[in-house]
C-alpha cells in the first residue's frame, strides 16, 4: 500500500508542476502527506522541500516559467444612472457609468457627466437665441448726453430707450457707422429707393447719424434682395448684415414668405458714433444725439406728427421754400417715394423739425443755417423755434429722469 502512495504523490507532483498552481500543487501534496503522516513521518527529498519552501513564499503565486492571464473581476450589468446592490445607494464611478453609456449607446449618445466632455458635438446648426429688447442696456436722453453716456471703443453697442420703441447704436468712429448704415441712410432720405454700390458710397461723406424707422428698413432689404437678381455682384457688407441680424434678433425685423416685414410697429433705430472730431467741439455730439432723438420721436409718436405738420402749414410758403433750400444744401431728398409712402415729405418734415428745435444753438456757435436778411422773414423763423420747444415739451418732460443701468 505504501507502494501505491508513493507512486500517487509521485504523480501529482508531476501534474501539480506542470499544469497546476503553485498553490493547488501545495494543498495536493500536504492531503496526499497526510495520509501517510499517521503511519509515519515522511521524509521530504531536498526537491521537494524546494517545492514547499517556493509555493509558501509571498514572490508569486505562478510559476515563473508559465505566466497565465488575469482576468478582472465581473462586475454586474447595471443601467446607467443605476445603484449597486448592497452599497448604501453609492453611486457608481463617473468613468464606469461613461462606459456603460457607451457601451449601449455608441459615441453619439449625448453624456450627462458634467465633469466630461461630450465625445461629438452634435449635428446641424444650433437654434438662434432671441435677445429681448428688455435685456438691453435702458438708458433715457439724459444718459446719452451725460458724461458717462456709452462711449464704446470697438465694437457698436446697442441701447434702448427706456418704455418707448426706440433703438440706439452707438458707434465707435464714424468709419464703422458709415459702412454699417450709410447705404440704408442713402436709400432712405439721401436718392430715396435707389442702392448704391460700396464704391459709390465710399465717394461720399460718411453720415454723422442715422435715423430709420423700422418700414424703412425692412424696404431696404427687400430691395437689395430684388437688385441683387439683376446685379449679382451687388453684395451686402458685414455691417449691414450685423445690423440685419440684430433686428432680427430683437424682433424688429421678421422675415417670412421671401421678404421682410417689421416685427414691431411703430418702432426706430437711430445711431451716433463717438468720433474723434465730435468729442473735441464742445456740445457737438450732444447736439446730434438730440436731433437724433427728435427723429425717433417723430417716427414713433403719431401726435407730435400731426403737431408739428400743422405748425410747418401754418407757415408763409416764402418761409417754406427758405427751409427747403437749406435741406437741399444738406443733400435731402424730399421728392422720392417708398413704395406709397410719400418718403420725400417725412424727410422734409422730421429735418425741419430736428434743425430748428435747436435754431439758437447752432447761431450762438456761427453756424449758417440759411437765414436770409429779411427782418419778416427771421420773425418766423424765431415764432417756429418757440412754438417747436412748446410741442415737444411735454414729449420730452417725461424722459429727463435718469434710468438705473
Amino acid at each position: 500500500m505504501a507502494k501505491y502512495k508513493n507512486l500517487l504523490l509521485i504523480l501529482a507532483l508531476i501534474f501539480g508542476f506542470c499544469f497546476g498552481s503553485q498553490d493547488t500543487f501545495a494543498r495536493n501534496l500536504q492531503d496526499i502527506s497526510a495520509g501517510n503522516s499517521s503511519s509515519r513521518t515522511q521524509k521530504t527529498s531536498p526537491r521537494r522541500q524546494s517545492y514547499n519552501s517556493y509555493a509558501s513564499s509571498p514572490q508569486g503565486s505562478t510559476p515563473r516559467h508559465r505566466v497565465k492571464a488575469v482576468t478582472p473581476p465581473q462586475t454586474p450589468r447595471v443601467s446607467p444612472g443605476s445603484k449597486q446592490a448592497g452599497s448604501n445607494n453609492s453611486a457608481l464611478p463617473p468613468e464606469y457609468l461613461d462606459a456603460i453609456r457607451r457601451s449601449l449607446y455608441g459615441d453619439s449618445q449625448p453624456n450627462n457627466n458634467n465633469n466630461s466632455r461630450p465625445h461629438r458635438p452634435e449635428p446641424g446648426p444650433r437654434p438662434e437665441r432671441r435677445t429681448a429688447l428688455a435685456n438691453l442696456p435702458q438708458v433715457t436722453i439724459n444718459d446719452l448726453t451725460s458724461r458717462n453716456r456709452p462711449s464704446p471703443r470697438y465694437n457698436p453697442e446697442i441701447l434702448k430707450i427706456r418704455d418707448k420703441p426706440i433703438l440706439f447704436i452707438a458707434f465707435p468712429d464714424l468709419k464703422q457707422q458709415s459702412a454699417t448704415l450709410g447705404r440704408i441712410a442713402h436709400y432712405t432720405e439721401g436718392n430715396i429707393g435707389q442702392i448704391i454700390s460700396q464704391r459709390a458710397l465710399q465717394n461720399l461723406d460718411p453720415p454723422s447719424a442715422c435715423d430709420f424707422y423700422a418700414e424703412g428698413i425692412a424696404g431696404f432689404y427687400n430691395a437689395f434682395v430684388q437688385s441683387q437678381r439683376s446685379s449679382p455682384q451687388l453684395q451686402l457688407t458685414s455691417g449691414e448684415v450685423w445690423f440685419r441680424d440684430q433686428l432680427l434678433n430683437l424682433g424688429v425685423l421678421k422675415y417670412g414668405g421671401n421678404k421682410y416685414s417689421t416685427g414691431q410697429s411703430p418702432f426706430a433705430v437711430v445711431s451716433y458714433a463717438v468720433d474723434p472730431s465730435f468729442v473735441s467741439r464742445p456740445g457737438l455730439l450732444n447736439f446730434i444725439i438730440e436731433h437724433e432723438y427728435n427723429h425717433a420721436l417723430f417716427y414713433t409718436n403719431p401726435a407730435y406728427r400731426r403737431e408739428t405738420a400743422a405748425l410747418w402749414n401754418r407757415l408763409p410758403e416764402s418761409t417754406q421754400r427758405h427751409i427747403e433750400g437749406f435741406l437741399k444744401n444738406k443733400h435731402y431728398d424730399m421728392q422720392g417715394y417708398l413704395g406709397n409712402i410719400n418718403q420725400g415729405d417725412i424727410v422734409k418734415l422730421k429735418e425741419f423739425v430736428a434743425y430748428y428745435r435747436d435754431y439758437d444753438w447752432q447761431v450762438r456757435r456761427g453756424w449758417s443755417i440759411g437765414d436770409a436778411e429779411n427782418s419778416v422773414h427771421r420773425e418766423w423763423i424765431n415764432w417756429t423755434v418757440r412754438r417747436l420747444r412748446q410741442i415737444e415739451n411735454p414729449y420730452y418732460k417725461s424722459l429727463r429722469e435718469y434710468a438705473n443701468w
